[in-house]
Order: C-alpha cells, then structure tokens, then sequence
C-alpha cells in the first residue's frame, strides 16, 4: 500500500549553542516575573536518507543532548537552571536551491522528543536537584523549523551551519506547568559513505 524508495544515506554530528526562554505557570496558573533566557550546549548525531536521485528531499533521525537553561532574580535573589534533556529527532528537508553544487540551502521541519537526564536549581550558594520535579520530568515534544546552508568539502564530506527555532512543551500533567522557547545556531559535519 506504501513504498519509499531511500536512494543515499549520511551520516552527520551537529554541535550547537541554544538560547533558550522559560514559560513558567505555577499551581495558580501565575508565571514567574524576571525569568531570563539562557544559554546551553547542543550536540545531535544521526542519519540521513534521501528519497530521491536529485537529493531534494530527505529524512533525517538522530540522538540530541540539549541543555535548556535559564536564569532569573526573584525577591532580590539569584536563581539559575542548568538542565540536559536526551532525546529522539526526526526531520524532513526540502532542498531549495544549489549553486555550482557546492552550496545548497534547505529547510527543515521536524520534532523532537526528549526526556530530562539531569538538572540543578543553583540559589546565590545552595544547589538542588531538579530532575524529578513535575514541571520538569515527563516527556517533552518540541516541534522545530530551521534553515540550513551547506559547503560541500569533497564527494564524501560535507559541512552545514543554519538556525532552528522551536517550541518545547511537557506532555506529563501537572499543577505547575514549563514549556521553552529555543532559538538553536548549530554546525554539521556530514559524511557521506562510498
């Protein structure tokens, strides 16, 4: 009933910087005033397939490590969380335009799904462990749209830098609610098998 025809496959390691903003709620449904965005690593390894020999569209899966942080001052008291979030990735790109097919660029469109691996809650000189908190455990689903550009190096290596924009949301229900705003620079290194 359905056939898809994978003509090429990659492999690739993305290394990126996320900015990321919090949207607190507690029980009350009252967001946190002064939260501030923060910033975080990102690292993301996968594959790549093509559906076509014209390599216009493809799909492409991976493993991510995201930090989401952020910062904030509340009742003249610093507050930092500093947190790392392991997850599943799952795009398609659609080509749009090459030049001397040597520079391409793209769009991607895809989600993410992750799951909190450890986090800290920093106040002026006291640490806690946040990852069993409700507001941050759970499963988060973060659909994402990005813009890539890509250098081909030689016929088995190639080198992309772009930015993605998402939104994270926790799908676990609780009284106290977080979702994040991220905006993602990121670097790719592809590989191409012979």
């Amino acid at each position: 009933l359905f056939n898809v025809s994978l003509f090429s496959q990659e492999v690739y390691l993305s290394v990126g910087r996320n900015s990321t903003a919090y949207d607190y709620k507690n029980s009350s449904g009252e967001s946190i005033d002064g939260l501030k965005t923060g910033v975080g690593l990102s690292l993301t390894a996968g594959v790549l397939y093509y559906f076509d020999d014209e390599a216009i569209f493809h799909y492409q899966g991976g493993v991510t490590l995201n930090q989401f942080n952020a910062s904030a001052i509340i009742s003249e008291r610093r507050y930092s969380w500093n947190t790392n979030y392991l997850g599943l990735q799952n795009l398609v790109g659609i080509r749009l335009f090459e030049t001397h097919s040597t520079f391409s660029t793209q769009v991607n469109l895809g989600a993410n799904i992750s799951h909190i691996i450890s986090g800290k809650q920093f106040s002026d000189d006291q640490s806690f462990d946040i990852k069993s908190n409700p507001e941050f455990k759970g499963v988060f689903i973060q659909p994402l749209a990005g813009l890539i550009l890509t250098y081909e190096i030689s016929d088995f290596v190639y080198i992309t830098g772009g930015y993605n924009y998402s939104f994270a949301f926790n799908t676990s229900s609780s009284d106290e609610k977080l979702s994040f705003t991220n905006n993602q620079l990121q670097v790719g290194f592809h590989f191409k098998p012979r």
